[in-house]
């Protein structure tokens, strides 16, 4: 990927912020920064303010924050340009950091690996699909398929810990739950998201992508904080209170 493009002539046509900026320019790409030079001054438009790009050999539209549109055309560098920014924009975000317990190991138990095991395969196999593939990524990082391996996890606890009580079983995971619910509703946020960018089109699917990676990286750090809590309910020295405090509760409630 080019850290910048020579500056290379382009007819420019539309508005930007009401700004008439048809006529002819220099237009280059220099680090984080698409910029147009004309007779009446630099204008830098930051790949983070672009929403979506439409694009054939020698034209390209730029759609900006703000409902603006720039149209370049006359030159291949233009369509190049394209290409430069999808690369720049389709790009996984740092999810590993958002893992700081997992880590530091500090809270690990017998749990910690599993727990953790369904992001990182996901996240392993978004990279094996390579950056360029964004669909191989967003499968490997389906809100749905997560979601479905949390669950697996989440049942299959109660039937390890309590194999003959029933009503452990269902206490403990009814407590497991409470705990998981930031993590669930990090999930169905990315299911949005995910559904949104799947039903844009070209003008917003920088702006969708984008969404989508904050979704994703708040899976990553709720199950980071979770596990923070998890590590507590699931250590050993608890397997005998988890019932009492699962029954207070109940009472509680049925006292309101």
């Amino acid at each position: 990927m080019p850290a910048a493009l020579a500056a290379t002539r382009v007819s420019v046509a539309g508005l930007l912020r009401g700004r008439d900026l048809s006529g002819e320019a220099l237009l280059a790409l220099d680090e984080d920064v698409v910029a147009l030079t004309t007779t009446r001054g630099r204008i830098a438009i930051r790949i983070g303010a672009i929403e979506g790009v439409r694009s054939t050999a020698t034209t390209l539209e730029l759609y900006l924050e703000r409902g603006d549109t720039i149209q370049l055309s006359g030159s291949t560098a233009v369509g190049e340009l394209a290409g430069v920014l999808e690369r720049r924009v389709y790009t996984l975000p740092e999810l590993t950091l958002s893992l700081r317990t997992f880590g530091s190991r500090g809270a690990a138990g017998p749990e910690h690996d599993r727990f953790f095991a369904p992001l990182l395969a996901a996240l392993r196999a978004a990279h094996a699909a390579g950056e360029e593939a964004r669909e191989g990524v967003q499968r490997a990082l389906d809100a749905a398929a997560l979601r479905e391996r949390v669950t697996a996890w989440l049942r299959a606890i109660g039937p390890e810990r309590f194999p003959r009580e029933p009503p452990e079983q269902r206490a403990l995971e009814a407590e497991l739950r409470d705990v998981l619910a930031p993590l669930f509703a990090s999930l169905d946020a990315l299911e949005r998201a995910q559904r949104e960018l799947a039903a844009c089109d070209d003008a917003e699917r920088f702006a969708r992508w984008r969404a989508w990676s904050r979704a994703l990286r708040g899976v990553f750090e709720s199950a980071d904080a979770c596990w923070r809590t998890l590590a507590d309910v699931l250590v050993p020295s608890r397997r005998g209170e988890l019932t009492r405090w699962q029954r207070f509760r109940r009472w509680m409630r049925g006292a309101r």
